[in-house]
């Protein structure tokens, strides 16, 4: 949820193949610490949408 804090490694959610029930779930992990600024809610999503974004304060990069 958009003003959440997240930590890197920490899970962000789970994706789910529902035209193919045989395809494994794929888990999906923050790669870098900082605060959502945006998160799509459950439901169903296409290729190339965006499902979150963070924001990190710039004096302190994360490498």
């Amino acid at each position: 949820m958009a003003g959440d804090l997240v930590q890197k490694g920490q899970y962000a959610g789970f994706l789910h193949f529902i035209e193919d029930v045989d395809h494994p779930q794929l888990e999906l992990i923050y790669g870098a610490s900082g605060v959502l600024s945006m998160a799509a809610g459950p439901g169903r999503l296409e290729r190339g949408d965006c499902v979150a974004v963070g924001m990190q304060d710039d004096a302190e990069p994360e490498v």
